[in-house]
């Protein structure tokens, strides 16, 4: 049986990633390092996507309004749609 982190723990993190849309530099650092490992072989890798319901709120916080549609395109408007659904990705 898998057992999920604690919420607390999963805060923490969100502390100190970068959870804006896109691709993030996280991935790319762990992309960059699994080639670092075995410069010799060809790295194949793939995204998943999901896409979960999310509740539709607009929150302020502390710097902009967050809970717009947002697709990581760098536009940063409030006439926007709110949100529906996040897509979530994993890298393999």
């Amino acid at each position: 049986m898998t057992h999920l982190p604690h919420p607390r723990t999963i805060e923490k993190w969100l502390k100190v990633i970068d959870g804006r849309p896109g691709f993030t530099s996280e991935a790319f650092d762990a992309l960059r390092k699994r080639t670092e490992l075995h410069p010799e072989k060809q790295l194949i890798c793939a995204s998943m996507m999901d896409e979960l319901a999310i509740r539709l709120q607009i929150e302020w916080d502390g710097k902009k309004f967050v809970g717009y549609i947002d697709i990581g395109t760098g536009l940063d408007d409030d006439s926007m749609p709110v949100a529906k659904i996040v897509v979530a990705a994993q890298e393999l």
